[in-house]
């Protein structure tokens, strides 16, 4: 019988446990039920240069290491989930792998060498709460997808997008609060060029796959 309750205990924790690191208004009926009617924006407040980067009138973040919408126990939530935030076009993707790059998702000290990264990932999942892949070694940091291109916005859920994107670094956007920074956007030959060269990289992934 103590077994019996111990186990039921070790549930209870464990169900919570799957929910401690989401920073949102919303209950977990909401959350289940998909209902993003009550959200608020818990990234309003938050600084730039912390948890997105912002530049050309919108803001930029990076949401999740995977871009499956479950991960193990780690859950990864529609942008609804903080209202204002939406999924990023492909024209947007190619702007961040192309134009703001890694570094300016790069936080760095004065010596100018990098000490972390810009990222809204708590802000979006369910138990992630950094830019690692394994949910059982939050210090590992992988960033070689961002660099070679492999990421996506709208998640992997119900073949959406094909599966061997499940790894892609996940970014979502907004319209920006207040005035940005400009930034030159490539010509539209050029982001056709970019594109066609982020699906042959992604094909070349699935080959290795």
């Amino acid at each position: 019988m103590k077994s019996f309750f111990s186990l039921i205990l070790l549930s209870i924790c464990l169900t919570s446990a799957s929910q401690a690191t989401l920073i949102t208004n919303l209950t977990q009926s909401e959350l289940d039920s998909h209902d993003y009617t009550n959200a608020v924006d818990q990234l309003s407040s938050a600084s730039e240069n912390i948890h997105y980067v912002s530049a050309n009138g919108w803001d930029y973040a990076w949401v999740s290491p995977v871009n499956a919408e479950t991960w193990g126990t780690n859950t990864l939530y529609a942008p609804e989930v903080q209202q204002n935030w939406t999924y990023a076009t492909l024209e947007q993707l190619v702007f961040i792998h192309q134009v703001l790059t890694l570094d300016a998702f790069t936080i760095k000290d004065a010596q100018g060498n990098a000490t972390g990264y810009i990222h809204a990932v708590e802000y979006f999942n369910s138990v992630f709460t950094g830019l690692n892949q394994n949910i059982l070694d939050q210090d590992v940091v992988t960033t070689s997808d961002f660099l070679i291109g492999i990421i996506a916005s709208e998640r992997n859920e119900a073949g959406l997008i094909p599966f061997y994107l499940d790894f892609a670094d996940t970014f979502y956007v907004r319209e920006s609060l207040v005035d940005t920074p400009s930034v030159d956007v490539p010509e539209p030959a050029s982001l056709l060029l970019i594109a066609l060269g982020l699906v042959f990289i992604v094909s070349r992934k699935l080959v290795r796959y």
